[in-house]
């Protein structure tokens, strides 16, 4: 299917084949009807994606930030690839259109094949022929209202929210500043709260259009005044002041202060530059209030994206009711946007559209709508190729890469690949790449961008949002998981069942019952194996210590501390349903690393955390008890400074000590000697996990780490989590593979 996204790395627009998207947990698949171009909101990402690197770091030092704190963890190097990778990816564009379903979710009851629906938010409801999205960023179009009205329901809500926040009273004056889109529909929904409205905007065009609808509204600032005051009463200020508009000046604000009446309001839509003159300000004792986007829910995941509601009771007005009372107020004719459309483009014409914005074109514009003819593609797949959700990669470069390969008679290790996120980009395509003979077939992810952008930028031949396709590929050898947690394990019963080697990025599962269904998998497929992702074996660092240590019989004392920083509650990885939470997505790494070092298995487990005030309890000391009388203790913390480096390893036996500092520096002492052992960059193990697994699938050998012990790790984060809940030692029952 066709979708229109931006490519940061030099800020091109271009019309992109891509997969129609995967369904997920909820909400719908939906054909697109229209989709808005934002005028504002776009034209602002546009013109940033196409400054230089100097201009971008200049409008985003927070990310300028972020790469210097990575290049003294990570060096140079993979800091250039993690920054390299992150502008290769390309940026969905829009996020208010309007279109019918086509398929509901798994589970989804409230919306139904056929509905039509206003759909909302960048990242779904985007430039697409079809679009995934979840059910609280949708809402049913009415019978009366047109699917190109429809189309403007989020920029709708946007203005609907503005008004909300600036709670004007009836009788109430209120000037609102900038006649774009938002400002067009700001003027019209107080008009018909019967507010006394005022708009302006330097542009007369645009001052037209909104008298059009019957509003008051001026060019010139010294006519505000006269607009406002009405017939014959006495000017004293408005009530409330609007702006809708977008400009990097500080004069909305500044004019805003001065038309405001005392103790009067003054409500930021727009994205304004926000020096607020004190003087005016503090003199008239105004209040200033900032709209957030288009209600409550706005940037709430668990709200957006796994949808959940609020109580109607307690949030009246969320993104969602804000959108259905936009298009009631189309239905009933007191809100009006056809005036405001001024061009429609189809699809295949996008491009056009965004160079009208991005132009200085004379030719005024406002409304720009894109037409997917909804009605002549409905019968024929997207796609054209008898599956829309894959889309083979025709500018890949011929895999595998023929100059590195020492054994040209040999088949190369043909690969499918389920994830695109973050860490399979940073840390094992990169990798897979990096090695010779190894043919990349396949890459599927939930949304077809995601995929087609991995696709084009690690090589591979096909992208796709089915992953059964890379099951029933009969030349795929192996199979790599790195998904979100929640998907692990359903995903590698899958790939057992299918009789492939499988590597899955840890966790390797989120809870006992998961376990067993996969150790029941993995005894029912011989010629399959599993190999988890806990790199840090791998090391080379790692491999120094296992010698230092190569001599000592007796049990040992390991201490890690990880200082892994704060996330937001709302993030996904605290969430025990997807993310399973820091102790069993994330810890699970550091305890295999202790069991490694023990030399022996995991039999009990103590665990303490700080108190959590109801929130996640992140901050947590495991203590573990191993077979051959070893003790590990885990620190994993939450509550550090960024500034200290994340991890730091001591291990003690007979005499002998070594200390590993964030896999960068590492200190053996014995017999009052010391030996430094010091790399450029980190070295977590990553490539060579990677290399040793495909090394294993091309020989015909089972997992590089032995199985039992992986799930023996597993199973020791859940047996931490119940020694948190319960207060005392918890038994790590042996894993039974036979």
């Amino acid at each position: 299917m066709k979708q229109v996204i931006q490519q940061l790395k030099d800020g091109k627009t271009v019309i992109e084949e891509v997969p129609a998207p995967a369904k997920r947990e909820n909400g719908a698949i939906v054909r697109n009807a229209y989709s808005l171009v934002s005028t504002g909101t776009e034209r602002m990402l546009l013109e940033l994606a196409g400054g230089s690197l100097l201009a971008k770091a200049r409008k985003r030092p927070d990310l300028v930030r972020q790469v210097f704190q990575n290049l003294k963890t990570a060096g140079w190097q993979a800091t250039y690839l993690k920054v390299k990778s992150k502008l290769a990816r390309p940026v969905p564009l829009g996020y208010s259109a309007a279109g019918v379903v086509v398929e509901p979710c798994d589970g989804e009851t409230s919306l139904q094949a056929g509905e039509r629906l206003a759909c909302a938010g960048l990242g779904f409801a985007g430039h697409a022929e079809e679009i995934y999205v979840p059910r609280n960023l949708c809402a049913r179009v009415p019978e009366k209202v047109s699917l190109q009205s429809a189309a403007f329901t989020t920029v709708g809500a946007i203005a609907l929210q503005g008004v909300r926040v600036a709670r004007a009273q009836l009788g109430e004056r209120v000037l609102v500043i900038g006649l774009g889109l938002v400002g067009q529909l700001t003027v019209q929904i107080l008009a018909a709260a019967g507010r006394q409205v005022v708009g302006f905007d330097i542009d007369p065009w645009r001052v037209d259009l909104a008298r059009a609808h019957g509003i008051a509204a001026v060019a010139d600032a010294s006519e505000i005044e006269s607009a406002g005051r009405g017939a014959g009463s006495r000017f004293r200020g408005f009530d409330v002041v609007m702006i809708t508009a977008a400009a990097e000046s500080n004069e909305p604000i500044e004019m805003a202060g001065a038309l405001a009446r005392d103790k009067g309001v003054v409500v930021v839509v727009g994205a304004v530059k926000m020096e607020v003159p004190r003087k005016v300000y503090y003199e008239k004792e105004l209040e200033l209030r900032l709209s957030r986007s288009y209600g409550p829910g706005r940037y709430d995941p668990i709200y957006e994206e796994r949808g959940v509601d609020y109580p109607y009771g307690y949030v009246r007005w969320t993104e969602q009711r804000n959108m259905e009372a936009f298009l009631g107020l189309l239905a009933e004719n007191k809100v009006c946007v056809e005036r405001l459309i001024t061009h429609i483009f189809p699809i295949e014409e996008a491009l056009a559209a965004y160079g009208l914005i991005t132009s200085a074109a004379s030719s005024p514009y406002l409304g720009i709508l894109l037409d997917y003819h909804l009605s002549e593609a409905t019968a024929p797949p997207l796609g054209g190729n008898g599956n829309p959700r894959v889309v083979p990669v025709s500018s890949a470069r011929s895999r595998p890469n023929r100059a590195h390969i020492t054994r040209p008679a040999e088949r190369p290790v043909t690969i499918g690949f389920i994830g695109s996120g973050n860490f399979a980009r940073a840390a094992l395509l990169p990798n897979l790449r990096r090695l010779s003979n190894v043919r990349l077939k396949h890459v599927a992810a939930a949304g077809g961008l995601s995929a087609k952008s991995a696709a084009r930028e690690f090589d591979f031949e096909y992208c796709t949002t089915d992953y059964a396709t890379l099951l029933s590929d009969k030349e795929v050898d192996a199979l790599f998981i790195a998904t979100r947690h929640n998907l692990h394990a359903p995903l590698v019963m899958a790939a057992l069942k299918s009789g492939r080697p499988v590597f899955v990025e840890k966790p390797l599962c989120l809870n006992e019952a998961e376990l067993l269904g996969i150790i029941e998998a993995w005894r029912a497929a011989p010629t399959a194996h599993v190999m988890v992702g806990f790199n840090r074996r791998f090391s080379r660092f790692t491999q120094d210590m296992l010698d230092f240590f190569s001599s000592c019989r007796a049990p040992r004392v390991i201490n890690y501390r990880v200082n892994a920083g704060a996330l937001p509650p709302d993030n996904w990885l605290q969430l025990p349903e997807e993310g399973g939470g820091r102790i069993v997505g994330e810890a699970c790494h550091f305890l295999d690393f202790m069991t490694l070092m023990s030399g022996a298995l995991p039999i009990q487990v103590f665990a303490t955390a700080l108190p959590a005030d109801g929130g996640p309890r992140d901050n947590v000391v495991i203590t573990v008890n191993f077979r051959n009388g070893s003790i590990g203790s885990l620190q994993y913390l939450a509550n550090g400074d960024p500034l200290l480096p994340k991890e730091r390893v001591e291990v003690f036996c007979q005499g002998s000590v070594a200390v590993l500092e964030d896999f960068k520096r590492l200190t053996l002492l014995r017999n009052g000697k010391r030996k430094v052992i010091r790399r450029l960059a980190q070295d977590k193990g990553h490539y060579h996990e990677v290399r040793a697994f495909i090394d294993a699938v091309r020989q015909g050998l089972g997992s590089p780490v032995d199985f039992g012990e992986s799930a023996l790790a597993t199973r020791a984060t859940f047996m931490a989590m119940a020694s948190l809940q319960s207060g005392t030692t918890a038994t790590v029952a042996p894993v039974v593979l036979g």
